[in-house]
């Protein structure tokens, strides 16, 4: 990927470049608005909050109890609502860590996974011996990606589901259709927030007539359906009879663009200052929309989608954590910010202008 290559903005007109720019410098306004001065205060639940609730029910598996008893004990003891089965996570991310010789090899995993989503992205920039553009992405996607090497981290099932989401974007990108889509039905089962992208994924698989990829989604999604049912039957099981009543309402706080600059700081923007969220978010929408790859698309409707629900649904002191479902794909964009915003700015000059720069341009022999 040449980043100093034209993007899909070379195209537009004056009108539609001024559009554009509008929109992007709004955003920004808006979310320096929101966030200038403000720290926000981050929780990751209730009491000790969820990082101790999975790490305790790891520990209780590990010992023999099973993954539904311990998990609803758990919740009970510390007053979470509980007659969701959506208030219960899925058993496949705490089960894999219970069962793995010690926590930090659950740690080691996700490292090795964020590696495998650079490795992959600078793949077909270092085979054309674009050694800038490979260092240029390698350090984008290291915010985002950081979080995977952070100790308690690996106790959130997002970060393992974006991580697979950015793997499987990442193969698609290579022609690995096969892969990809079952990729991301892992990220599915790890956390059913990954339920955008895999639809997404099946309308592309659709549009495409890939019947080989069309039929993983398909099963994936049959499997994920069966397997959520079976949770929630183990769930109604353990629902007591008394206590908490439902509080589905609970996540629908219209968060809006503050939530959103929340969940996309995931990785090392945390630790600068809030507002520089308000800046990195116009700019990787601006590279994403204006990137010149086949997986552009796909990239651009995942977060579009998660942007879109994350306006509505969250909470943002303790929901923050979401956001590892799709930072790491803002970063994919990033490297093409620069090129799209001269692209928009070129378009709007005066022509006599562009037509002068033209003409300085000597023609070649």
């Amino acid at each position: 990927m040449d980043v100093s290559s034209s993007t899909r903005f070379a195209a537009l007109g004056r009108t539609q470049a001024y559009l554009v720019l509008t929109l992007v410098f709004v955003l920004m306004a808006g979310g320096l608005a929101v966030s200038w001065g403000v720290r926000p205060q981050l929780t990751s639940g209730k009491g000790q909050g969820d990082l101790a609730l999975y790490a305790q029910v790891i520990q209780r598996v590990r010992h023999g109890e099973t993954y539904y008893d311990a998990l609803g004990q758990e919740l009970r003891a510390r007053d979470y609502p509980m007659r969701s089965p959506f208030n219960w996570r899925t058993p496949l991310h705490l089960e894999v860590i219970a069962h793995l010789p010690e926590d930090d090899w659950a740690r080691y995993l996700l490292v090795l996974a964020a590696l495998g989503v650079i490795v992959l992205s600078v793949a077909r920039p270092f085979r054309r011996a674009e050694y800038g553009t490979c260092l240029w992405e390698a350090l984008l996607l290291a915010f985002p990606l950081t979080i995977a090497a952070m100790r308690p981290i690996y106790l959130f099932a997002e970060v393992w589901a974006g991580i697979c989401i950015a793997l499987s974007i990442r193969m698609y990108a290579l022609g690995w259709a096969k892969s990809a889509a079952g990729t991301g039905m892992l990220a599915l089962f790890f956390r059913e927030l990954a339920l955008p992208y895999v639809l997404i994924s099946l309308v592309l698989a659709c549009r495409r007539k890939n019947k080989s990829e069309l039929w993983i989604w398909i099963a994936g999604l049959a499997g994920f359906a069966a397997y959520f049912g079976l949770h929630a039957m183990s769930v109604a099981a353990r629902i007591p009879g008394s206590g908490h009543a439902p509080e589905i309402s609970r996540w629908i706080q219209f968060g809006g663009l503050r939530f959103i600059l929340i969940t996309c700081r995931l990785g090392l923007l945390l630790g600068f200052p809030f507002w520089w969220a308000a800046l990195y978010l116009p700019f990787a929408l601006l590279g994403l929309a204006g990137w010149r790859d086949p997986v552009a698309g796909r990239t651009l409707a995942t977060v579009a989608a998660y942007l879109l629900a994350f306006n509505v649904i969250g909470i943002p002191s303790a929901n923050f954590y979401w956001g590892a479902i799709y930072a790491p794909l803002l970063a994919f964009g990033t490297p093409w910010a620069l090129a799209a915003l001269k692209d928009l700015v070129w378009a709007v000059l005066p022509s006599r202008w562009t037509a002068a720069a033209d003409a300085s341009v000597p023609e070649a022999a």
